[in-house]
Parts: C-alpha cells; sequence; structure tokens
C-alpha cells in the first residue's frame, strides 16, 4: 500500500489500543507539523460512508443497528475484534477511503511536516511511507484499565482487545521513536519534546 506524499516529511505515528497515541500528538508542535487522525477518519467513514454501510447491514443485517438504524459501534467493535477476517474485510473496504482523505489533506496543507497517527501502521503495510516512524506504548495492564474505563466495558473484553493486536514489542523495534505513556502528563511531554527536538534535527540538517 501506497500513499502520495505530496513532498512531505511523514512521520508515521502508532501504538495499540489505549497507548496514548492522540494525547502524544497533541503535544508536537502545531506551527511545525500538519497533523493527521487516520483511525478518526476511519471512524467518518465507519459512521458517514454508505458503502460501508451496505457492508456491514448485507454481512451482519439488523443486529448490527441501533434503533435509530445507525451502525452501533460497541455492538460492532464486539464482533470485530473476535473475528480477524472480518476485521480484514472491513479494513480493506474502509482502508482506501482513509488513504484518499489523508492524500488530500497533504495536498492542501503548505506544512511540509506531517505527523499521521494510525493504530495499525504496521499492519497495513505502510512502514515503507514515513521518513520517521514513533511508537507510543504502556504496559498491558495500564491499558487495560484505560480501555475499560473509557470505553466501560469488563476486564474480559478489555483485555481481548488489547491482545487482539500486534505485539507492541514489535512495533517498537520497528520503529525510529519509542515513547513510554506510563507515568503521568509530565513524562510524556519530556519524551514527547525529546523526539520533536531530534526529528527538528533533522530536518534542519
Amino acid at each position: 500500500m501506497q500513499i502520495d506524499k505530496s513532498n512531505k516529511f511523514l512521520i508515521g505515528l502508532t501504538g495499540n489500543i489505549a497507548s496514548g497515541k492522540t494525547l502524544a500528538m497533541n503535544m508536537f508542535d502545531n506551527n511545525l507539523f500538519y497533523k493527521i487522525d487516520s483511525d478518526r477518519i476511519a471512524d467518518t467513514q465507519l459512521m458517514q460512508n454508505r458503502e460501508v454501510y451496505e457492508f456491514l447491514t448485507e454481512t451482519f443485517g439488523g443486529d448490527i443497528l441501533d434503533n435509530d438504524h445507525r451502525i452501533d459501534r460497541k455492538r460492532l467493535s464486539q464482533l470485530a475484534f473476535s473475528d480477524r477476517n472480518l476485521m480484514k474485510r472491513l479494513e480493506g473496504i474502509i482502508h482506501p477511503l482513509v488513504f484518499k482523505e489523508v492524500e488530500e489533506g497533504l495536498r492542501r496543507t503548505d506544512k511540509k511536516y506531517a505527523i499521521i497517527e494510525s493504530a495499525i501502521l504496521f499492519e497495513s503495510g505502510l512502514e515503507q511511507v514515513f521518513d520517521r516512524i514513533i511508537t507510543v506504548f504502556a504496559p498491558e495492564e495500564i491499558r487495560v484499565r484505560r480501555l475499560m474505563k473509557r470505553a466501560k466495558i469488563d476486564y474480559d473484553e478489555a483485555m481481548k482487545k488489547v491482545r487482539f493486536q500486534m505485539s507492541e514489542f514489535i512495533k517498537i523495534s520497528r520503529s525510529d521513536y519509542a515513547i513510554d505513556n506510563s507515568k503521568g502528563i509530565a513524562w510524556l511531554k519530556r519524551q514527547v519534546k525529546n523526539v520533536e527536538d531530534d526529528i527538528k534535527t533533522l530536518i534542519n540538517g
């Protein structure tokens, strides 16, 4: 899979569920970096794109809809995180739509440097697109507790989702930078600043 970079210096920011990817991305310099949350784009496509809606209703029928005939995201999440084949089929529909919107954003911005957040950067085969890759990580138990609180789900369901994804150790080993988000905001900010300073040095030669 490829993305038209529009001559931008691209930084990929990834991490597993409840690692704090978005929080970390928001700490990077807004004046320097154009930021794209591909996971948010995917969520929008999931809820608004007719092709996605039809695929889901054809696959699951009314079971996937709420009382207003909209996609029940919690129910969909439970199904997708229990069936890897289903997840791949769903991603096969959504990813091209996400990539198209990412490319449009890169063409529109005057900024030369962009950070693209994606939970499945490696899984999508996008590794070679980026000039640098950052993985945000946190211990499994911390992520499980965060997910339980955020999604209002029980321990077993949260653990199932956490363990469904690629090992974060593999992601870290394939990244240029690793940011530990397990010790609070101040600790996270310091690490983001260190990575940002290194990237600025790289950019400025």
